[in-house]
């Protein structure tokens, strides 16, 4: 990572980073200061809407989020409201935080995430 001092959340579910952004029971915000862990949040939104949990998220300043996936309704809102999504993570979000702290996984750069890709149909590609 290249900025050592961020604020980063991790989508939770059952203790583990969530294997979709939507099934997300609670938030872990890691403070990050000069390469350390200052301080992690814990932020329950299993009884809120996804819009409420976009901006409790919103107002703690967040740009990047950290998750197994993502609906592309969930990305879109997000991008348009400046916050990153890292998707395609697997395991404990300590071991993932450490992680991203040891630069081994890389923030994504800002782009359009919605790129329509072809998809196979019945009798080919189109």
């Amino acid at each position: 990572m290249h900025d050592l001092n961020m604020r980063v959340a991790v989508a939770v579910f059952k203790n583990r980073v969530a294997p979709r952004l939507d099934m997300v029971e609670e938030f872990h915000i890691y403070e990050i200061e000069n390469g350390n862990v200052k301080d992690v949040e814990r932020v329950s939104v299993s009884s809120e809407s996804h819009q409420q949990w976009m901006e409790i998220l919103k107002e703690r300043g967040l740009k990047l989020i950290l998750c197994g996936g993502a609906p592309q309704f969930l990305l879109r809102y997000l991008f348009f409201n400046d916050i990153n999504v890292l998707c395609g993570l697997l395991g404990h979000p300590d071991t993932v935080i450490q992680m991203v702290i040891n630069g081994e996984i890389q923030s994504p750069s800002p782009r359009f995430p919605f790129k329509r890709y072809r998809r196979r149909r019945r009798g080919g590609w189109g």
